[in-house]
């Protein structure tokens, strides 16, 4: 599977069972992964907005 990426016509896996968990181990990283990122997104942009209100306060 890492040696071919996402090109899943291509992988050597032949017991269903073994492809079923991997696709499921495979779901649960992205979705982290991008719950994670939005997360930190959110938090970037509140830290952001709070930076220009301050700096628009001393002007």
């Amino acid at each position: 599977m890492k040696k071919n990426g996402c090109h899943w016509h291509k992988t050597r896996l032949r017991e269903p069972a073994r492809a079923e968990r991997i696709w499921l181990a495979m779901a649960v990283a992205t979705l982290w992964t991008v719950t994670v990122g939005s997360d930190e997104q959110r938090h970037l942009s509140e830290n952001f907005k709070d930076q220009v209100i301050i700096e628009n306060c001393e002007n």
